[in-house]
């Protein structure tokens, strides 16, 4: 049962990562808040706002995550990882990604659970939200190369 939550997480992650749009319907999630800081000017080149990018509900909240047992957590974040650097076979740009390759190629699965574990931690009202969309923004967080830190 673990393992076909894992494969259904998995698959809605690539969704959000190749910009699959929601019809607009209740199933929707913002993926992640604004990352645009004051010092970018409008040209500059910047991640969708949350505004901009509305992507389907998933299986699974933050409170789903703690919930399980430490030692299963690495396995989620393996998916979620696969599935990322999986995302150009549908869409995504290899732009787009590179900074997701470039933090996490070298961590393992247990690193990158901790990340999600202390961004969820340290941000509780993430275990009511949507667990792909938590995982993204504790990685646009965690990752030196992310959107978010470039200005």
């Amino acid at each position: 049962m673990v393992r076909v939550r894992i494969v259904i997480l998995l698959l809605v992650l690539v969704a959000w990562a190749t910009g699959v749009q929601g019809a607009g319907s209740a199933k929707t999630t913002k993926i992640h808040k604004q990352t645009r800081s004051a010092k970018q000017t409008p040209s500059a080149k910047q991640t969708p706002s949350a505004n901009d990018v509305r992507i389907h509900n998933g299986m699974g909240t933050g409170q789903d995550y703690m919930g399980i047992p430490e030692s299963t957590r690495p396995t989620y974040v393996m998916g979620l990882v696969n599935g990322l650097f999986l995302s150009p076979l549908f869409g995504a740009s290899r732009q787009n990604v590179a900074w997701l390759e470039t933090c996490l190629e070298e961590k393992n699965g247990t690193q990158i659970a901790e990340i999600l574990s202390q961004y969820i931690e340290q941000h509780p009202t993430e275990l009511q939200e949507q667990l792909h969309a938590a995982s993204y923004r504790a990685l646009l967080q965690a990752c030196p190369s992310s959107p978010l830190h470039q200005h």
